[in-house]
């Protein structure tokens, strides 16, 4: 018998004006994600928000992956932040989750993993290469 790698499942939030949720979202994917990536986005060089940040994430014995100042709510920026950290790990899978988002799933989300991974490699390109978000369904499927 073949013994099946797990694949790696990790997650990347861009923390910016909603660092209050942090705590919510790093208890509700903790157990969940091999991996948190936190991408602080400053809206100037004063924002104090890196030091809320930090403060935020130290008890769990994460480190903020990566920095960027930029105007405030430029989700051209946001997007390339998201994409940037999931070309670090290109094979992984990635739970793409604003700060103040909380994703659900109809099953465990390991589960969905392996099913894509077994019968359907398209799902695994869509949730892994197009900048897309699942919510609280399962995946939000381009228009082709």
């Amino acid at each position: 018998m073949e013994h099946q790698k797990k694949s790696k499942l990790n997650l990347v939030t861009v923390v910016g004006y909603h660092s209050k949720t942090l705590n919510q979202l790093i208890e509700h994917y903790k157990d969940i994600v091999d991996d948190i990536k936190i991408v602080v986005y400053r809206n100037d060089i004063n924002d104090t928000i890196q030091d809320k940040v930090e403060e935020i994430i130290k008890p769990y014995g994460l480190e903020v992956f990566d920095t960027v100042v930029a105007p405030i709510f430029n989700w051209e920026v946001v997007t390339s932040l998201y994409n940037k950290t999931k070309r670090t790990s290109p094979d992984d899978w990635w739970i793409v989750s604003d700060s103040d988002e909380l994703h659900t799933y109809h099953k465990p989300i390991r589960e969905i993993i392996n099913e894509c991974e077994e019968n359907v490699n398209v799902y695994k390109y869509m949730l892994r290469k197009e900048p897309i978000k699942i919510r609280n369904y399962f995946i939000d499927k381009p228009h082709y």
